[in-house]
Parts: structure tokens; C-alpha cells; sequence
């Protein structure tokens, strides 16, 4: 992740425009991870990350598994990129992050819609949107 953007406020994503919804920006099992927290997650009800990967492993179509770091690196991204915050807890193991949102989707969109508009001008070195 571009640490320069993100202080602009810019979300680090790359947008297929040949796909549409959430899938325009993460990989299906990433889109299942914030639909699940957005519906489920709260600060006062975080989940760890054995609980995401039980989640998105059952959400999955039949066949298809991630792995257990997969999600605990998505879910690592999504609180660098501000979309995801988590609370410390201790437990067997040792340390573990208990992660919930802090922004919904329609705050995501709105914030993909100026990292957007952001970039485009920045890259057009003009101020066309």
C-alpha cells in the first residue's frame, strides 16, 4: 500500500471497471469478509480472526477455501486502509486482534469515489473533476 496516498485520505485499491459492486475492488473472499462485518461486527462485538476465517470458509461457493493467513493479511489490510479497526485481547496464544469496521459501505464508496477523483486529477495534472 502506497503509505503517501493513504495520508492524502486515498484508499489503496485498484478498480476493475470490468466488474461491478464490491468485486470492482477486492477478490470474493475479501468482498465476503466486509459484507459479514458490515452486517455481523460491531466495537462492541469484535471477532478474531479464527472466527473470519470459519465465517468466509463457509460463505465460500462448495470447493473454494482460503487459507487462515489470507484472511488475517485482508484483514490487516482493511485496518491499514482505515475500513477496519480492532481491539487487543489476550488469550491462549498470546496476543490476538479482534477486528470490527469503522466506516459502512456507504462511507467506503464515498471515500473510493474521492480517492478516485483525487487520483484522476493528480494524475491528469489538472483539476477536471
Amino acid at each position: 500500500m502506497e503509505k503517501e496516498d493513504m495520508e492524502k485520505g486515498i484508499l489503496p485499491v485498484e478498480f476493475d471497471l470490468t466488474k461491478s459492486g464490491l468485486e470492482s475492488c477486492f477478490k470474493p473472499y475479501k468482498v465476503l469478509m466486509l459484507k459479514y462485518s458490515w452486517l455481523s461486527l460491531t466495537e462492541e462485538e469484535p471477532k478474531g480472526s479464527g472466527h473470519l476465517w470459519l465465517k468466509v470458509n463457509e460463505l465460500l461457493p462448495d470447493g473454494e477455501t482460503k487459507s487462515r493467513a489470507s484472511v488475517i493479511f485482508a484483514a490487516n489490510d482493511y485496518v491499514d486502509m482505515g475500513i477496519w479497526d480492532f481491539k487487543d485481547a489476550t488469550g491462549k496464544g498470546g496476543h490476538h486482534r479482534l477486528y470490527y469496521p469503522v466506516i459502512s459501505e456507504d462511507e467506503f464508496w464515498e471515500r473510493l469515489a474521492e480517492s478516485v477523483k483525487q487520483k484522476i486529477n493528480e494524475s491528469s495534472g489538472k483539476n477536471l473533476l
